[in-house]
C-alpha cells in the first residue's frame, strides 16, 4: 500500500485541514458590480443592427450569462442547436425561444424562456465553438469593460449577477431557483419589457421568478 493510501496519514492531513484556519481576501468576500459590464454591452456592442456576426454572438452571450445566471463555460457554453426552440405567433413571428442546458452541475435539465425577439433574420451558420472559448470570450469582456480578470474569471459573472439582484430587493430564495440550486423544478421561464406571450405558452412546470432584470438592464 502507497503511504499515501494509509489510514493514518489521511487521518493525519484531514486533522492538519480542519485544524487551519484560513482568512478569505477581500476579493473573496466581494464581486465586482454587473452594471460595468451591462454599461460596456450598451455603448460598446450597441445598437444590435450595427453589430457583425462575431459581435453579436457576444452580445447574445453577454446578456444569456447575466440575465440566466447560467455558468459561461459548462452551461452556455455547451449549448447545441437542437437546444434551441423558437415558438411562433399567429402572425408567422418569433415570439419567444426557450433554451435547454442539457447537463447542469445542479442535476437535471434546466431551462429558460425569453421573451420575444426584435431580429427576425438567423443566420444559417452551424460552426459551433468550444465552451472555453465562450468563457473566454466573457472573460476577454469583462476586462475591456474594465474588470479585473486576474481576480475575477468568467464564472464570477453568475455572483455580480446575483448580487445586484439582492441589492434590488429579492431574497436569497428568488436567487436560488434562478441559479437552479436546491429546488426540484428545474425550469426557468424569464421574460422581457417586449414579451407579452410567454405566459400563454410555458408549462405547469415552468417557475417565474421576479423580473429583476429589467432593472439591470433598463
Amino acid at each position: 500500500m502507497e503511504i499515501a493510501e494509509q489510514t493514518m496519514i489521511k487521518d493525519l492531513f484531514a486533522s492538519k485541514r480542519r485544524s487551519e484556519v484560513k482568512i478569505p481576501s477581500e476579493k473573496q468576500l466581494a464581486t465586482w458590480n454587473i452594471g460595468i459590464l451591462v454599461d460596456y454591452v450598451k455603448t460598446k456592442l450597441s445598437p444590435t443592427v450595427t453589430l457583425s456576426l462575431e459581435q453579436l454572438q457576444l452580445k447574445t452571450i453577454l446578456l444569456l450569462c447575466m440575465s440566466t445566471m447560467w455558468r459561461p463555460r459548462s452551461d452556455i457554453g455547451r449549448l447545441q442547436y437542437r437546444d434551441i426552440i423558437f415558438k411562433k405567433d399567429d402572425t408567422g413571428g418569433t415570439s419567444s425561444v426557450r433554451i435547454h442546458s442539457r447537463n447542469p452541475k445542479e442535476g437535471p435539465v434546466k431551462s429558460t424562456i425569453l421573451g420575444e425577439l426584435s431580429d427576425e433574420d438567423m443566420c444559417t451558420n452551424s460552426t459551433s465553438v468550444k465552451p472555453t472559448t465562450v468563457a473566454n470570450w466573457v472573460k476577454t469582456a469583462m476586462a475591456e469593460a474594465g474588470i479585473d480578470t486576474k481576480d475575477y474569471q468568467a464564472h464570477s459573472i453568475r455572483a455580480a449577477s446575483s448580487t445586484k439582484a439582492v441589492e434590488l430587493g429579492h431574497s436569497i430564495q428568488e436567487e436560488r431557483i434562478t441559479f437552479d440550486v436546491g429546488v426540484e423544478e428545474t425550469k426557468i421561464g424569464l421574460g422581457t419589457t417586449t414579451n407579452t406571450q410567454v405566459d400563454e405558452t410555458t408549462t405547469e412546470n415552468v417557475i417565474h421568478p421576479n423580473p429583476w432584470y429589467k432593472r439591470i438592464f433598463g
